[in-house]
C-alpha cells in the first residue's frame, strides 16, 4: 500500500471520528465517556480521570460577590473569549479613545 494513501486514509478516519464526536449531544458524550472508562477495567484509568476532575474543580479565585471561580470556569471563559476574538467581537483601544472624546 502506498504510504501517502495510508496516511490519507488515516486522516480521513480521524476526521470522520471527530465529526461523529462533535455531532453528539453533551449527554451522549458523557454516556460515551462513562462506557469507555468502564471498558478499560483498570483502576489507573479511573484515577487519572478523577485527578483531572479534581484539578478542574480547584478554586483559583473568587468573583466580587464571593462566588468561587474554578479552573474549569476560567478555561471556559478563555475559550469563549478566544471564539469572540475569532468572530471579530472585540473593541480596539482606538475605539475607546474615540468614544471617550464625547464624554
Amino acid at each position: 500500500m502506498n504510504k501517502r494513501l495510508g496516511n490519507f486514509n488515516t486522516l480521513q478516519h480521524i476526521a470522520g471520528v471527530f465529526r461523529y464526536i462533535c455531532s453528539m449531544t453533551l449527554q451522549e458524550r458523557i454516556k460515551n465517556i462513562s462506557s469507555r472508562l468502564a471498558s478499560f477495567g483498570n483502576e489507573s484509568a479511573v484515577e487519572k480521570v478523577e485527578e483531572l476532575l479534581n484539578e478542574l474543580s480547584t478554586v483559583i479565585g473568587y468573583k466580587t460577590d464571593g462566588t468561587p471561580i474554578t479552573k474549569a470556569n476560567l478555561l471556559d471563559r478563555i475559550d469563549a473569549n478566544d471564539q469572540a476574538i475569532k468572530d471579530g467581537d472585540f473593541s480596539l483601544v482606538e475605539d475607546f479613545e474615540k468614544e471617550s472624546e464625547n464624554w
